[in-house]
């Protein structure tokens, strides 16, 4: 069996099942949990989307941090599953008439449902990767991003704070870390109102928060926006030092404060 065109063929079934955009990343967790020995094939993931990508088997686009994302399989990549694997589609040797046999799913990331449905578990999917990659730093926790996720509120429409989260972990993990400081800007200039605050500066002054939540807002509000002002703010100059890792991980502070939201709109 030719590893690559059998990673190929499986990228393709995992884009069918998939119900939103994924960046590539995203889907080579998808893949992942498709293949019971993903370790054997994983050296070849890149090589074989780049294959899909740029001969029009997936329609793709490029999103703000510069990551390739994956939306659905265009009409070429859909006659591919006509065919039970990648050889019989090169070969011509239709399978319309059979049924496509998933792969074995590892604790039911994708499973068929009463009613005969593909359901995909994105949740159970974030907390496999957290156990699967715990080589592979979060920045945003996987699980705490899920509890905001199941958050529904009245006065607060989370759907952008969420999508700061979804980002700025994608940043981190792809060391964008100008990107991560602009981003956790955002974030504490965002959720104020949560707090019954105007700005941060009265969440970290005026919120009757915990001694140790009030450290390390105090934290955020001194050091990320001393930082993070740094990235916006300086003009260009003759010589830079570009942020690192250690400078720009506040993710402790941030999951604080995250967890502190959870806490109050629950």
């Amino acid at each position: 069996m030719n590893e690559e065109n059998y990673l190929k063929y499986q990228i393709l079934v995992g884009v069918n099942n998939i119900t939103r955009t994924h960046n590539i990343r995203q889907l080579e967790g998808v893949i992942m949990n498709q293949i019971l020995d993903f370790e054997n094939y994983q050296k070849y993931y890149s090589k074989s989307f780049n294959y899909l990508k740029n001969n029009g088997f997936i329609h793709t686009s490029v999103n703000n941090s510069g990551m390739d994302t994956v939306e659905n399989l265009t009409e070429k990549g859909e006659d591919v599953l006509k065919f039970d694997s990648w050889e019989n589609y090169l070969e011509g040797k239709s399978t319309e008439n059979e049924s496509i046999v998933i792969p074995p799913i590892i604790e039911e990331v994708l499973h068929i449902d009463d009613n005969g449905h593909l359901i995909f578990d994105e949740d159970l999917l974030l907390k496999k990767l957290s156990e699967k990659k715990s080589n592979n730093s979060h920045f945003i926790d996987p699980n705490r991003l899920i509890e905001l996720k199941n958050i529904t509120n009245i006065d607060f429409d989370l759907s952008k704070l969420i999508r700061f989260c979804e980002e700025l972990d994608e940043a981190f993990l792809n060391e964008n870390y100008l990107s991560v400081g602009m981003l956790m800007r955002g974030i504490i200039d965002h959720i104020p109102p949560v707090f019954g605050c105007k700005n941060f500066n009265e969440v970290v002054n005026n919120y009757n928060g915990t001694k140790s939540f009030k450290e390390s807002m105090l934290h955020l509000n001194n050091s990320l926006r001393k930082i993070s002002d740094s990235y916006l703010h300086t003009h260009i100059r003759n010589k830079e030092i570009l942020p690192n890792k250690t400078q720009i991980n506040f993710s402790s502070d941030m999951d604080v404060l995250l967890s502190e939201i959870i806490r109050i709109l629950k």
